[in-house]
């Protein structure tokens, strides 16, 4: 009898997983292939020879459209019969990601005001005009034209076809999406002297659409922790966690190791970076959008909006190393062929690409905290190969022809970590996580129990249902209900 797990990888492999994932971005209907999966090469972009001007000139025009896009959400949120801060992020991931149809975004809306926020995507059929996977932003850059069809970007973006990357040997057996396309690549140059970062397109869509359900994940954790009697900061942090726990789920599962068999920690970061702009927008912190009290409407804010503030080095997966996991046939042929093209491109261009291609990048990545962006959750969000660069553990790994036939376990030595690997490290971390929130309760419960075991085990049993850190078919299954 064949396992879950067995079962949605034959899925698959037809292209038809995405059945089953019924609360992944985007609701099924059917499409056309090119639109179901886009991988990320940024290796083979360190090799080529860019215009930095062009690049820039890019980023402009990127930056005026989507100033456009958040216009119209202004517009549109001013036309609701009210429209609180939630519904103003909803608007503007519908208007810049334009994911969904406006009919769609507009009975979520009236979900909203019926009290009905846990309705989602997938519940609501898909309407005519439904304009796929990529939005308008990712669209401008992986295909050159908003999926609107009103604005074009052809100059500054690197397109370059499957046979010329990286993921060119794969087969369906590696990556069952590896048939379909790579994604665009905007090179970001942030000074004069550094080298630029290699943004994937998709990285905006999960930013845009991903980042909002990110927000909504945390919002209803929120309530319902603080439903339980929790105090605020107790939601709060299990709120966090719980954003972090979906996102290694998912890309365990249906947005990384079922169908693409890439673990990417670039997606990871730019989800939660999307999930940091809409939960300002959502707390009136948002310096781009702005709630006039007296007129009741939404106006854009004081600080002109521009993705150069937005994008972050953790997006880059030449620097925030993405991890592939064994093929479907239970070898690690992708690895293998991965570094096969890494030494390839090493001796004919004499520039070694591995990743993380910088190492001081590696050491700012980890420096990084702020309100929402917190020490513990770093290894949610940054790859274990950039984490122990920066702590001074492991050196900037090197790949050589002999390198190609290593084992799993010996390329994991070598700085090559597989997809299994780095979710055993995100087990363990999500367990350990898990463990420290049952202290602090334990800790704030006080004399409620008669011994600190008796508590510990009754919380944990209770936080254990909730977060079980197995990112397994159970998992998925259990949290897509």
């Amino acid at each position: 009898m064949k396992t879950w797990t067995q079962i949605l990888r034959i899925l698959s492999l037809s292209g038809m997983c995405v059945l089953i994932s019924c609360r992944t971005t985007h609701p099924t209907t059917t499409r056309d292939n090119s639109e179901l999966q886009s991988e990320i090469d940024s290796y083979t972009p360190q090799t080529m020879t860019l215009d930095p001007v062009k690049s820039k000139l890019a980023l402009t025009e990127l930056d005026r459209i989507s100033r456009i896009y958040l216009s119209e959400a202004v517009a549109w949120a001013n036309s609701q019969p009210s429209c609180d801060s939630f519904c103003m992020a909803l608007i503007v991931s519908e208007t810049l990601a334009a994911s969904q149809k406006r009919e769609m975004a507009q009975q979520k809306l009236e979900n909203i005001r019926l009290g009905n926020r846990d309705k989602r995507w997938g519940a609501i059929p898909p309407l005519p005009g439904w304009r796929g996977f990529f939005g308008d932003i990712e669209s401008l850059l992986s295909k050159g034209k908003s999926a609107d069809g009103r604005y074009t970007l052809t100059e500054g973006v690197l397109h370059f076809p499957l046979k010329d990357s990286v993921f060119r040997n794969l087969n369906r057996f590696d990556s069952p999406g590896s048939f379909l396309e790579v994604g665009a690549i905007l090179p970001i140059f942030r000074d004069e002297t550094s080298p630029p970062l290699f943004i994937g397109s998709d990285k905006f869509g999960h930013f845009l659409s991903t980042g909002f359900e990110y927000m909504e994940t945390y919002q209803e954790t929120f309530d319902d922790t603080l439903k339980a009697g929790l105090s605020a900061a107790e939601a709060e942090e299990r709120a966090l966690f719980a954003v972090h726990v979906r996102g290694l789920l998912t890309e365990t599962t249906s947005l990384g190791g079922w169908i693409a068999r890439v673990f990417s920690y670039g997606d990871l970061s730019a989800n939660f970076d999307g999930f940091r702009f809409f939960k300002d927008i959502v707390d009136g912190r948002s310096p781009y959008l702005a709630f006039d009290k007296d007129s009741k409407r939404w106006q854009i804010g004081p600080e002109t909006f521009a993705w150069e503030k937005l994008v972050q080095d953790t997006w880059d997966e030449g620097q925030n190393c993405s991890h592939y996991f064994d093929s479907v046939q239970g070898t690690n042929d992708f690895a293998h062929k991965i570094v096969a093209q890494l030494v390839e491109l090493q001796q004919k261009f004499g520039k070694d690409v591995s990743c993380p291609s910088l190492v001081d990048r590696c050491q700012a990545m980890a420096k990084r905290e702020d309100r929402l962006y917190r020490n513990p959750y770093r290894k949610a969000l940054i790859s274990p190969q950039c984490l122990q660069i920066a702590d001074g553990l492991r050196s900037k790994p090197s790949f050589t022809q002999a390198d190609t036939s290593l084992s799993p376990e010996q390329l994991d030595q070598k700085g090559f970590l597989a997809g299994e690997t780095v979710v055993k490290i995100s087990r363990q971390w999500c367990a350990e996580q898990r463990d420290n929130l049952v202290k602090k309760r334990c800790q704030s419960l006080g004399k409620e129990f008669r011994t600190s075991t008796e508590c510990l085990e009754k919380v944990k049993r209770i936080t254990s249902e909730g977060f079980r850190c197995a990112f397994d078919t159970q998992d998925f299954l259990g949290w897509a209900k």
